[in-house]
């Protein structure tokens, strides 16, 4: 998807462009975000008729992967001396 934007008078349009767009998929999402909506028509653009510069467009997202954070866990160490002084067994 290059762009979405609200159009009409009402702003009540959803213009989607770009490419790979399933209108039937796209449809039955905004059908149970939004309730009534109507697909009014799917056309294809011409390279002068789109974006300018279809090459920011083109490239890989950069991805970094989040890691939770690691916290190490402390230990509590305790001797017990038992006496075995008096002990017959």
């Amino acid at each position: 998807v290059l762009s979405i934007a609200l159009e009409g008078a009402e702003r009540n349009m959803v213009v989607v462009v770009g490419e790979d767009i399933d209108p039937v998929t796209m449809t039955k999402k905004l059908r149970k975000k939004a309730g009534h909506t109507e697909l009014v028509k799917v056309e294809a653009i011409s390279p002068r008729d789109g974006m300018d510069n279809d090459d920011q467009y083109r490239r890989p997202a950069a991805v970094w992967n989040a890691y939770p954070p690691s916290y190490i866990a402390s230990c509590q160490v305790c001797e017990v001396d038992h006496p075995t002084v008096g002990c017959s067994i």
